[in-house]
């Protein structure tokens, strides 16, 4: 399986999904030949190195004594885990750019890292603006503005970190609205003090323009999913971005929202400014009802376009 990487990823998951469903209080997260097991006390992680180890090597793989790192700091992948955050791994950005096939790999690169460390909209739009083109072998280089987008995310590989998920704490779900779109965290801890646990980033926008509120529904929706899928649990508030509480008529005008908070049992606060707002390009929004208490300076007019 070494020059099947698909393969061999999928054959190391089916052999761990036994022990996955004997004791869901275990994490296993698997990628390739690399495996990180997390559980709620040293004693179990013991039992699950030695039943994962079992079952591998029943399954016809071998795991070597001298490649299990156990301990309250280990490194996944290039990512450095702690006790109490997660730092993420430090790596090259090439910037020797010839072709729009040399961007492509650049930005295919950086989005991953989105999620672990803060790369605001705006600091993506110039690398996004380089990626148009028709043909894969067409000459690109790097824009001045390009060039400091990436100084900025080096900056941010080398010193930002996020904080381990507390599972006795509640989950925040914070969503932002920037010059260039959104940008939205998992957070934990009170609004002035809260520590991100995961970024919540969209893609390169399919549209020349989109409504604020239907990136924030998005922002929304896309936070909610991750929140379960990773941790388990929905958050239990939601702090939007604007200066007042939504009316009903703000509401029912948006469907974005409107479907983006459609189950949601949690609470909604407003216009909290967690510390990474700071380096974000903030633009304040609302949602001004649609309906006035008095008639509109100016003649009224009726068209029929039928």
């Amino acid at each position: 399986m070494v020059n099947s990487p698909t393969i061999c990823q999928i054959t190391v998951d089916r052999a761990l999904e036994p022990v996955r469903r004997s004791d869901p209080t275990v994490t296993i997260v698997q990628y390739m030949d690399d495996i990180l097991i997390a559980t709620p006390s040293v004693n179990q992680v013991d039992r699950a190195v030695s039943t994962v180890s079992e079952t591998l090597k029943t399954n016809g793989f071998e795991i070597a004594s001298a490649k299990i790192k156990k301990g309250p700091c280990v490194t996944f992948l290039g990512v450095e885990i702690s006790s109490s955050y997660i730092t993420p791994p430090q790596i090259k950005i090439h910037r020797d750019i010839e072709t729009l096939h040399d961007m492509q790999q650049l930005v295919g690169s950086l989005q991953w890292l989105r999620n672990i460390i803060l790369i605001p909209p705006e600091v993506m739009d110039p690398l996004n603006d380089l990626l148009k083109g028709k043909n894969s072998w067409e000459q690109k280089t790097l824009t001045p503005e390009a060039t400091h987008s990436l100084d900025f995310i080096e900056q941010q590989m080398s010193r930002s970190t996020l904080t381990r998920w507390d599972a006795s704490a509640s989950i925040d779900l914070y969503v932002h609205f920037t010059k260039k779109g959104g940008v939205g965290a998992l957070a934990q801890g009170p609004p002035d003090k809260a520590q991100p646990i995961l970024w919540v980033v969209l893609g390169k926008p399919s549209r020349a323009f989109s409504p604020g509120v239907e990136c924030l529904g998005n922002l929304i929706m896309k936070g909610r999913k991750l929140a379960l899928k990773h941790l388990g649990a929905e958050p239990t508030k939601i702090y939007l971005p604007f200066c007042k509480q939504l009316s009903a008529q703000s509401t029912i005008i948006s469907e974005h929202l409107a479907m983006a908070l459609a189950g949601f049992g949690g609470e909604i606060h407003y216009a909290a400014k967690p510390p990474w707002t700071q380096l974000l390009a903030i633009v304040d929004i609302d949602l001004p009802p649609k309906i006035v208490d008095r008639p509109q300076p100016g003649p009224t007019i009726f068209t029929d376009t039928s």
